[in-house]
């Protein structure tokens, strides 16, 4: 009887420590590196983003939540997607810091293609040194090209329409600002995998204006700007369908941002044409105009000299 008791002891002690088994999902949360810095993000399945600040670089994601999930009963169930979450929930309201995501009608809006900046843009830059300042005023120039959502002002970043962090560092050597995509470092089951889409977006550093005019001379023969291949007639047809490069979705970001650019150029291009072809036609109508005038004061001035000597006589 006693073996059977221990037994059956045996068979609730698994399952007690069966059930005590859990783990963790970070799918929906990434860490961040830029700037010198690390971030966590969360993002729900609404697309909503949440971004923390990581204060302990030694440790990675998994690392830090795995060690936190042990000591908290609202992270140790079978759903390892909302543990990771709740787990993201508790740092971002007790122990780190919420970046303030602002979103970017809010700082800038278009006029006339130049990109102004608002009275709360002014307000909340207030207090940033005149280098931070200057990084978020280049962030935003690009923001519409870069179809930039949200900005965080303090550290210079902003999160896309896919959800990815840019940010926008000082160039001492260049006098201008490097737009990056952040290095994102992803975790499943402790092993770390680097997100291969880090590539830099170096939109400042293009000629665009040259550019347009290469496609020009070379024809239809492509050109590649930043590993990307760009032909005239491509762009042609993207200025007369502009809806076309937003429903392509087999484009690369890259490229449809420097496509953006070109057709900005390009319209810009066409409207100086068609205001210089209406001054040389207005002048031409004037000029047709005056002479017509001219031949009409001559006519009558021979009218007149031809009656006052016939008078005469």
């Amino acid at each position: 009887m006693s073996s059977e008791t221990n037994k059956l002891d045996e068979n609730k002690l698994d399952k007690k420590e069966v059930s005590k088994i859990y783990g963790i999902n970070l799918e929906n949360i990434e860490q961040i590196q830029t700037k010198n810095k690390e971030f966590f993000k969360f993002t729900d399945n609404s697309g909503n983003i949440k971004i923390i600040e990581n204060i302990q670089n030694d440790f990675n994601l998994s690392e830090q939540f795995k060690s936190a999930q042990a000591n908290y009963s609202f992270a140790q169930s079978s759903d390892e997607l909302n543990n990771a979450e709740n787990l993201f929930n508790f740092e971002q309201k007790y122990n780190r810091r919420e970046l303030k995501l602002v979103d970017v009608s809010e700082l800038c809006y278009e006029k006339e293609g130049k990109i102004v900046l608002t009275y709360a843009f002014e307000k909340l830059s207030a207090n940033l040194n005149e280098i931070q300042k200057f990084e978020i005023k280049q962030l935003l120039k690009v923001s519409k090209i870069i179809n930039l959502k949200y900005v965080n002002i303090e550290n210079g970043i902003g999160v896309d329409n896919q959800n990815r962090v840019i940010s926008s560092t000082y160039n001492a050597l260049k006098k201008n600002c490097d737009i990056d995509l952040a290095r994102v470092l992803k975790f499943e089951n402790d092993v770390k995998n680097v997100d291969s889409n880090s590539k830099e977006i170096d939109l400042n550093s293009i000629d665009y204006e040259s550019i347009v005019t290469q496609l020009e001379v070379a024809n239809d023969t492509p050109i590649e700007v930043l590993g990307e291949s760009i032909s005239k007639g491509e762009v042609d047809n993207y200025y007369n369908y502009p809806e076309l490069l937003d429903q392509n979705d087999k484009i690369s970001k890259t490229k449809k941002s420097i496509i953006t650019r070109l057709l900005e150029v390009l319209r810009i291009r066409k409207e100086k044409t068609n205001t210089n072809d209406k001054q040389k036609q207005k002048v031409y109508t004037n000029t047709k105009n005056t002479m017509q005038n001219l031949l009409f004061i001559i006519s009558l001035t021979a009218f007149i000299s031809g009656a006052i000597y016939i008078f005469v006589i």
